[in-house]
């Protein structure tokens, strides 16, 4: 099992590696059983629970429809293990749930590019605490025991991401990446923006552009923004 970070003492600090928490990411398990006329009688299957697929138990839970999103972080991975910032092996990617989870995403790992193979997926990590590959059964993603701050080097600086909070340029907040400071971005995985990101670990929220924008764009722009200033091409 990898580490989630490293000793830092004498390593090159222009190339610390960024850490993206994906906060409040709607990734819940609910058992739906099949259609009639087998519904009755057979086994509830868990699946994620959706907006698309379950309106009517949402609206049973006395939930927002609109808070189960699990598609948000499928597109935010893909973004995020996609980039070249990634692939140098200078990023560090967590995902923090609606129900406190705190899940590990291994720079590896190979997310499905449908839904429903990602769907399954979650499913499989819910419900055995991790997932591994089918080869050499190294971990790709699993759940932890601690809180985030745990997790992340002493003394990192840690940004939520808001576009209610003041523009901060790049060269602000992204600058740290060559700072003596590890830098880690809560970057909020749901589909209605907040003016306070829900996150207990970061004491600061910068907005990184003049426009609302879905949270694929803005892990996105973070990693374009670290491969410019990092050199990545």
């Amino acid at each position: 099992m990898w580490t989630t970070h490293q000793n830092c003492a004498g390593e090159n600090v222009s190339r610390r590696p960024l850490y993206v928490v994906l906060e409040r990411a709607s990734v819940e398990l609910c058992h739906v059983p099949p259609p009639p006329p087998r519904g009755r009688y057979a086994k509830q299957k868990p699946t994620l629970l959706t907006c698309d697929d379950h309106q009517s138990l949402l609206v049973r839970m006395g939930r927002e429809i609109s808070d189960a999103r699990p598609d948000i972080s499928h597109q935010c991975l893909l973004t995020l293990l996609d980039s070249p910032l990634n692939k140098a092996g200078l990023l560090k990617v967590f995902i923090h749930t609606t129900q406190d989870l705190l899940i590990a995403v291994h720079p590896d790992v190979r997310i499905p590019r449908t839904y429903r193979r990602y769907s399954g997926l979650m499913v499989q990590l819910l419900q055995q605490g991790e997932n591994r590959g089918a080869s050499d059964s190294q971990v790709l993603m699993h759940i932890l025991d601690h809180a985030i701050a745990r997790h992340l080097p002493p003394d990192t600086l840690k940004l939520g991401e808001s576009h209610y909070a003041r523009t901060a340029p790049r060269g602000g907040w992204c600058g740290a990446g060559r700072g003596t400071r590890s830098l880690a971005l809560f970057v909020g995985a749901h589909a209605k923006g907040t003016r306070r990101l829900c996150g207990r670990c970061h004491r600061e929220t910068v907005s990184l552009g003049s426009y609302a924008v879905s949270a694929s764009v803005v892990c996105g722009k973070v990693c374009c923004a670290m491969e410019d200033l990092l050199g990545i091409e």
